[in-house]
């Protein structure tokens, strides 16, 4: 069966979508350590460079969404928790 990209990008992502993105950045990292990135890689170490950074940017951003939505979350509960206990104070509970 072969997936076209709007088929791909409706697919939920899991962890091996990520266990794939890791195991490639670490191939990455490998071939730059022994210094057979030409070997492995068709991409010059600019482009390379470019794809990494934009990599970064986009983790980076998706830990900072991750982090404001479960901070955000943390006080809708509080919040909910704190009314529920005046509902109880007001009921006499």
């Amino acid at each position: 069966m072969t997936l076209n990209i709007t088929d791909y990008q409706k697919r939920k992502i899991t962890e091996l979508h990520l266990e794939t993105l890791l195991d490639t950045l670490d191939r990455l990292h490998d071939a730059a350590y022994q210094d057979r990135i030409a070997d492995e890689v068709d991409l010059s170490h600019e482009d390379i460079i470019g794809w990494l950074e934009d990599i970064i940017y986009t983790a980076q951003e998706t830990i900072n969404e991750l982090n404001q939505q479960s901070a955000s979350y943390e006080e809708q509960r509080v919040v909910n928790i704190a009314s529920l206990s005046l509902i109880r104070l007001n009921r006499g509970g």
